[in-house]
Parts: structure tokens; sequence; C-alpha cells
């Protein structure tokens, strides 16, 4: 989360165990241990660099940058999304 000073060189991981190529973005905000609401943008390959990619629906899957799943989550709220708590 940038905005709490957290930094891609020194990132912070969570595991969900699934085959890579199965995760979602349902399963990831599923998954995400932090408390609140968030969006993800995802880190993706484009030509020798790459881009922050924004899906829309939980049930699409996560989009993968050498083989590892990298977002960045920006908080929307700190009280849990309706969402999570169902």
């Amino acid at each position: 989360i940038p905005g709490d000073g957290d930094s891609e060189e020194s990132p912070n991981a969570f595991l969900i165990r699934k085959p890579r190529r199965e995760v979602t973005v349902g399963d990831i905000r599923a998954a995400f241990p932090l408390p609140g609401s968030y969006f993800f943008r995802f880190k993706q390959a484009l030509r020798k660099g790459y881009v922050w990619v924004d899906v829309s629906a939980d049930s699409e899957p996560a989009p993968a940058f050498s083989n590892e799943i990298r977002i960045k989550a920006t908080r929307l709220s700190l009280a849990a999304s309706a969402a999570a708590t169902a």
C-alpha cells in the first residue's frame, strides 16, 4: 500500500493456496490480510517493460508478471466491504 510507505523494492506477501493460473481477483480480495476495502492494480508485462492493469471483475484471472502476481493496493476505506463480510 504505497500510502502506508510500502515499496516495490521491499514487498509484502501473502499466500493463496491455488495454482497461479487459477487465482482470480476475487481470491486476492478474499485473502487480502488487511481490514478495509481496497482497489487492486496488477503488474503485467508489456514489451520490454510492464504496466499496472486495472481489473474490474472479481471473476477475472489475476494478471501475472514473471510468474508472480504483484499488486498495488489502494485503500478505499478502513471499513470492511460488503463483499468481504458476506
